[in-house]
């Protein structure tokens, strides 16, 4: 039996990374969003032609929520969800924070995830736990990791293993 596999944030990096993990499997449905499609994406979409790439999914916007709900491509029901989208912005120096810069940070990161969450509850099957909604974190969002800087990412990251945590 297959299973529908949607990786939130595949254009690069990790995300991409998982994407090509699952891509090896025979028994997987991959869907993949991205804020709009790159080289990256493309590329993987001409060895991987079954793979379903979802634009316009930005999940700094309370749009996303609607665009998830409303998306055509994804299938009725997800087996597993992985949140990767994620943003970090280097603050060398405790005095380069920004307000903006945490806000920014915090948006996306902490509550992005739930963003989605609200977005694919409805394809999310509850029964016996059945579905599974991922959301990559960092060591640097642990309490116990006191390796210092960072604060917006840092900070951030903390908050969605908490939101995590609760969902």
């Amino acid at each position: 039996m297959s299973q529908n596999v949607l990786i939130i944030g595949a254009s690069r990096g990790i995300g991409l990374e998982w994407a090509n993990q699952f891509s090896s499997r025979s028994d997987v449905n991959l869907y993949l969003t991205c804020r709009t499609i790159n080289a990256n994406l493309q590329a993987f979409q001409s060895k991987h032609p079954t793979v379903k790439i979802i634009e316009n999914i930005d999940v700094s916007d309370d749009q996303v929520v609607e665009n998830l709900k409303n998306c055509q491509l994804l299938p009725k029901t997800l087996d597993l969800v992985i949140f990767n989208s994620g943003v970090l912005k280097r603050e060398p120096k405790f005095s380069d924070w920004t307000t903006e810069s945490l806000i920014y940070q915090f948006n996306i990161n902490s509550i992005g995830p739930l963003r989605a969450m609200r977005g694919l509850e409805n394809k999310l099957n509850d029964v016996n736990s059945l579905s599974k909604f991922f959301i990559v974190s960092s060591r640097m969002g642990s309490i116990s990791d006191a390796s210092g800087g960072l604060y917006g990412y840092r900070m951030s990251k903390t908050a969605v293993n908490m939101a995590g945590k609760a969902l």
